[in-house]
Order: structure tokens, then sequence, then C-alpha cells
């Protein structure tokens, strides 16, 4: 769960993953291919990404100790929707969180992940380097929905294709700007621009913190996207 730093709200997990997925279907315009696979696995991969942790989780995020956080990945990492493309994009992504400060439990963890990875793609005919391209277009979406969930100023970066072949990667930055209490949804900006959309405009499900998660006291939280 993302608590936010501004006000006295929860964000669990799948709320995260449902914005990242949100913009993963949008991807694509003249400038940015969308990737050549069926759209359906590509937001179901993007938006599953952190699945191990259910749909209500009360697991507060970068405070975890590592054996937990390693169970809820493992378990994400594991699961199975039934779209073996989704699935590996969902596993590249969590593959690719496990490989960031490699202790000797997330070195054990990467190398079981590999060859899990390896099987998986050529069981099911995947172009293995294609996906791992794809893995970028992931990380931006997780990223800008990260910061979002804070409810924190941030702004960042990710190299992604544009084409998913031969051009070299593209940098998108990426700003996001909480909601104003004065009404004014939060924003995420991106630029270059890769959606085929103008703007986009939705909304995810927080809840309230002194409540959260015996009972729920819902909290919509629109936010736009925009160049």
């Amino acid at each position: 769960m993302f608590a936010s730093r501004s006000r006295p709200i929860i964000y669990p997990q799948m709320e995260h993953g449902r914005l990242a997925g949100a913009l993963a279907r949008l991807w694509g315009n003249a400038d940015f291919a969308a990737p050549p696979i069926p759209r359906g696995s590509l937001v179901l991969g993007v938006g599953l990404h952190d699945r191990g942790y259910g749909a209500l989780d009360d697991d507060p995020l970068l405070e975890l100790a590592e054996p937990r956080w390693l169970e809820i990945t493992r378990r994400g990492f594991y699961d199975d929707c039934g779209d073996a493309a989704a699935d590996l994009i969902t596993r590249l992504h969590l593959r690719r969180l496990v490989s960031y400060d490699l202790t000797p439990a997330r070195g054990a963890l990467l190398a079981e992940m590999d060859a899990s990875i390896a099987r998986h793609a050529a069981d099911h005919g995947l172009d293995l380097a294609l996906y791992s391209r794809i893995d970028a277009l992931t990380r931006l979406c997780d990223s800008a929905a990260f910061a979002f969930c804070f409810e924190e100023p941030a702004q960042g970066e990710v190299a992604v294709s544009p084409d998913w072949w031969d051009a070299p990667p593209v940098t998108i930055r990426f700003a996001v700007t909480p909601a104003r209490d004065d009404g004014a949804p939060a924003r995420i900006a991106l630029s270059p621009w890769p959606l085929g959309v103008n703007r986009h405009e939705g909304y995810v499900i927080a809840y309230r913190r002194a409540d959260y998660p015996d009972r729920l006291v819902p909290v919509a939280i629109p936010y736009e996207v925009t160049p």
C-alpha cells in the first residue's frame, strides 16, 4: 500500500497498478508505436505488475523487511493470469526489481527467475528480446503511477523504444503534480508525448487511512494525463 505523504489516505497496490495499466492501454501514436503484441496482454501485464500484494494489501511500501518483500515478489512472479504474454511482462518487471541492490537472497531469487523466464518464453513462443524492450514501457508507467500514489511533486525519465525493433530508445520524461485542495485533479505530464489521445482523464480509488483495511472508506481521486 502507498500512504499519501500529504493527506491521510491509502492507495492499495492494485489501484496503483490500475493507473499504470491505463497509461499502457493508451500507448501508441505516429512517433511511438504500440508494442506488437495484443493490447489486452499489454494492459494486463502492466496493470498487474505488482499482483503479489493482492487486492487490498496492508503492506507499507518502502518499509517491508526483505523476507516479506521477497515473499510477495515471489508470489506475484509465479502467479498465472491465463495470458502468457501478460505473465511475461509482469515477470520481467519483478525480475528487474529483484536485480536492484542485490543481496544473497535476492541473487538466489534472480537466478531462479532468469531460468523460469527463459522457459516461459520458449514454451509459449514469445520473443524474449522484444518483451525485454517492452519492460521499459512497464517501468515508465509504473514510475509515474508510483510517484502519483505518494502525492508529492515528482519527476523522472525512462528511455523507451519508439518502434520496438531497430530505432534507438527515446527518453520520455514524466512529471507528477498532486491534486490540490481546490479540487484540481492530480496531473501526470509526459514529454515527448507517447499516447494515442491528446489527453486522458480518469480516477483511482484511495481509502481513508484511519479505518484501512478493517473498514473501507473510499475516496475517488481524479487525475489527468497531458503533454
